[in-house]
């Protein structure tokens, strides 16, 4: 799911955490500065940092395999940088 496809376009970092923590285990972001400006530890879920050149899925998709490994990583309240 996306931030757009839940609805959630234009809700500040805080509030898009508060959200995702009550359904999902794991938000990944392009956004390298979250974990500076949230406090994730303290959170009921874990953040994945992607680092690709833009969000379209033709720079994210070659990626997958190592953001899947990632994944088997997450635990709440860790941020996992660089994951593609």
């Amino acid at each position: 799911m996306t931030v757009a496809e839940q609805g959630w376009s234009g809700i500040t970092n805080g509030e898009l955490l508060s959200r995702a923590e009550q359904q999902f285990d794991v938000l990944m972001t392009m956004d390298p500065n979250l974990q500076y400006q949230q406090n994730v530890k303290d959170r009921d879920l874990a953040v994945i940092v992607v680092q690709a050149r833009s969000n379209q899925p033709s720079h994210v998709e070659p990626a997958m395999a190592r953001l899947n490994e990632k994944l088997k990583h997450a635990q709440p309240g860790i941020v996992i940088e660089g994951a593609a």
